[in-house]
């Protein structure tokens, strides 16, 4: 693996190229663990794959002596420079680490900013190449936007490559909802959201918070509409079954939902209403039940 020869002192990102983030916000796997030190230097880490000459090396260990200190428990991404080679932009960068501990990066979504801090490019690159970043590391890395790619021209100086953070996946209340409950009820319901392991990028899934029997001896489900998706959704019409502890379908029915919408990473609590002619069981025990989505064969 050769790095691609270019001049790394035009230093064409200019000011302000950082992008950093604490470990856990890009993987909740990693544990922060706490050190006395307030400022970390990390050290330059080469990729073992890769044959550089010894006068680029020198560079790459002058550049890395000019970067700023890190926090604790922190990756970022430090900007150097970048080529055109035809119609590709061919960028290189530092991903640095000041963990007290190796990192292994996966797929993960970048974007290219412009001094507006205004996106130019979005592009989801499998880190996994970069290999292990050891502790309190940088390691030099080349990511390659085709020109179909962009948004926008590329400045001279002053671009920018960033993650692009999920935001935290909170409660989305219908304005029905919001009138009916009290600050201590949404509160309630924020916190019973945030306790939840959020759904999987791209996942919709549904989590029951309530069963009761109501008046006509209703059955009456209560549930969370998790959204994982980076994009709002739409549901008209939703079938569905309820199970109780010993897996038998007590309630089966199919809902007219008028465009219920769900935003994009946030969860909706909503009712439904089995009413006694659609149910299987009668008076069920519900200490423990579940519910699906009728899947259509």
């Amino acid at each position: 693996m050769n790095m691609k020869i270019f001049s790394f002192f035009k230093n064409r990102s200019g000011k302000n190229t950082e992008s950093t983030i604490q470990a856990n916000e890009m993987n909740e796997e990693i544990q922060a663990e706490e050190t006395s030190l307030e400022e970390i230097r990390p050290k330059l880490s080469i990729h073992p794959m890769w044959t550089i000459p010894n006068d680029k090396k020198y560079v790459l260990s002058f550049l890395n002596h000019e970067l700023p200190p890190m926090k604790p428990n922190q990756v970022s991404i430090s900007n150097i420079d970048y080529i055109q080679e035809e119609d590709h932009f061919i960028f290189s960068i530092f991903i640095r680490n000041s963990l007290n501990q190796s990192i292994h990066l996966g797929e993960t979504t970048l974007l290219l900013l412009d001094e507006d801090q205004q996106m130019i490019a979005r592009k989801t690159f499998d880190l996994a190449e970069v290999g292990e970043i050891p502790p309190c590391s940088n390691r030099p890395w080349q990511l390659s936007f085709h020109q179909s790619e962009l948004m926008g021209e590329i400045p001279e100086r002053n671009w920018r490559i960033a993650f692009e953070l999920k935001p935290k996946h909170s409660l989305d209340l219908d304005p029905s909802w919001k009138e009916k409950l009290s600050n201590e009820q949404v509160q309630n319901l924020k916190d019973m959201v945030n306790d939840l392991t959020p759904p999987k990028e791209n996942e919709v899934n549904f989590f029951g918070i309530k069963a009761e029997y109501g008046e006509n001896n209703d059955l009456i489900i209560t549930l969370f509409i998790r959204n994982g998706r980076k994009e709002s959704i739409s549901i008209q019409q939703l079938p569905l079954q309820v199970k109780d502890s010993k897996g038998e379908i007590i309630a089966k029915g199919s809902f007219q939902l008028k465009d219920l919408t769900i935003k994009a990473n946030t969860t909706k609590p909503w009712t439904f209403i089995f009413p006694s002619n659609v149910q299987l069981i009668k008076n069920a025990n519900l200490t423990k039940w579940s519910v699906e989505v009728i899947q259509h064969t």
